[in-house]
């Protein structure tokens, strides 16, 4: 089953962008080819890249949250990631979206996000992609819409 990307309702006007156009189409067009095996009757995070800037501590995680349950209007739980090939920490971060800020999730779409998480250890700024981070999303809480 085909994927459907999706932004959050509070970010909607992006829409309008071209380069945000662009980029989902070309998030939809790889995720959809690879196929991935989703957990059903739970939302996954599929980790797309990250954006590692070190004089911030931080990396841009950008990611796709796919809900493979009915159609949901808030979601809650804990994302976990993890380097494979580097000696530095990723924090946990507490994912809390409201029904203001979601907007309603059918079944099949992927809500992409792009969150600012705190990293320990790096020394440099660097990119990552699909194959050098893997994760959970773990103590989800939901309402349906």
């Amino acid at each position: 089953m085909a994927i459907n990307i999706v932004a959050a309702k509070a970010h909607q006007n992006q829409l309008q962008d071209e380069s945000v156009k662009k980029e989902i189409d070309s998030i939809s067009q790889e995720i959809n080819k690879l196929q991935l095996d989703y957990k059903e009757n739970t939302v996954n995070f599929v980790f797309i890249k990250g954006l590692y800037v070190h004089t911030e501590r931080k990396m841009t995680t950008i990611g796709l949250f796919v809900n493979k349950m009915s159609s949901i209007k808030e979601l809650h739980g804990e994302l976990r990631l993890e380097f494979l090939y580097e000696n530095a920490i990723i924090a946990k971060t507490t994912v809390n979206f409201d029904e203001q800020f979601l907007g309603e999730i059918k079944k099949d779409d992927a809500l992409l996000v792009h969150l600012n998480i705190p990293v320990k250890g790096l020394i440099m700024d660097k990119d990552y992609g699909f194959s050098d981070i893997k994760g959970s999303f773990d103590n989800i809480r939901i309402t349906y819409a």
